[in-house]
Formats: structure tokens, C-alpha cells, sequence
């Protein structure tokens, strides 16, 4: 089952090398991307169209 990560670089409840190892577990299942400045779960604030754009795309890709 392919997975979908966003996760900001800003984030110090949950690190970005926490999902980077988690990407490394399965790179080839595994789709990461990172938000620059955003903190935990602001992906969206700090980046909407940016953000919209890599869901609808791995919809696309995996529908």
C-alpha cells in the first residue's frame, strides 16, 4: 500500500528525520515531502497550493 508523508521542517514535536527513517524503512512505497518552516500539522498553512498539489497528485497516482 503506497504511503503519503508531508511533514514540516519546522516540526520539533515529531522531527523530520523521524519520517525519513520511516521513508527509509520502504523507499519504494514511501512518499515524502517536505514544508519548509512549517511546524507540526501546519503543512497546509505555511504552503496550501503547494500542499493541495502533492495530495492530488498521489491520488492520482495511486487511484
Amino acid at each position: 500500500m503506497p504511503i503519503m508523508i508531508i511533514h514540516g521542517e519546522g516540526d520539533d514535536f515529531v522531527p523530520p528525520s523521524m519520517s525519513e527513517e520511516v521513508q527509509m524503512a520502504n523507499p519504494d512505497k514511501i512518499e515524502r515531502h517536505l514544508i519548509a518552516e512549517a511546524g507540526h500539522g501546519l503543512g497546509y498553512y505555511y504552503a496550501p497550493q503547494r500542499y493541495e498539489t502533492i495530495v492530488r497528485d498521489f491520488i492520482s497516482k495511486t487511484s
